[in-house]
């Protein structure tokens, strides 16, 4: 199966932006294993980030919905923010077009 690489939000409760952006590769064909890597690489920001305290994902609505999914990211069994995911698409890279070269 191809790798995907994407992007895992952690957006706090009550806020329009994220505060972390994680980098996370899964399944391209599989709904599932994008839950299950976010899922990962969400928990363990959170354990490195709250230490000492219980930190858990719930990611069912993105192994549902893929795209349009969000999970939730529980730090001492409170919600503590929305996580959520997207494909990753590098910017394109300028170059010279090929049309515009001059006649020598």
């Amino acid at each position: 199966m191809a790798k995907v690489e994407g992007r895992a939000l952690i957006i706090p409760r009550g806020q329009h932006n994220h505060s972390e952006k994680l980098t996370v590769f899964w399944d391209a064909d599989s709904k599932a294993d994008r839950a299950r890597q976010v899922k990962d690489v969400a928990t363990s920001w959170g354990r490195n980030k709250y230490r000492g305290n219980p930190v858990f994902v719930d990611t069912s609505s993105i192994a549902k919905q893929g795209d349009d999914g969000a999970g939730v990211l529980f730090v001492n069994g409170i919600e503590y923010a929305k996580v959520t995911s997207y494909v990753h698409v590098p910017k394109p890279i300028a170059a010279a077009s090929l049309f515009d070269c001059e006649a020598r």
